[in-house]
């Protein structure tokens, strides 16, 4: 919301440091890889949300984010 993405960035791998299954955390720093233009970097936390929610009834959410960063990725 701040464009301080590079901060965002940097706090959610923080997040993930200090709970490894927060899935939110691993979403969102998805997200954030996706919005510094990093989609291939974004996939692999993205496919960690999903192992650690498959059961959270707005998992769409992350597929929807997976599908974009795999979209966007040029490899």
């Amino acid at each position: 919301m701040q464009i301080r993405l590079p901060e965002a960035h940097s706090e959610f791998e923080t997040a993930i440091s200090l709970d490894p299954n927060n899935a939110r955390a691993h979403l969102h720093l998805a997200q954030t890889r996706l919005y510094l233009g990093e989609p291939e970097a974004g996939t692999s936390p993205l496919e960690q949300a999903i192992r650690l929610r498959s059961d959270d009834p707005n998992i769409a959410t992350a597929y929807w984010l997976l599908g974009t960063c795999q979209l966007c990725w040029v490899g």
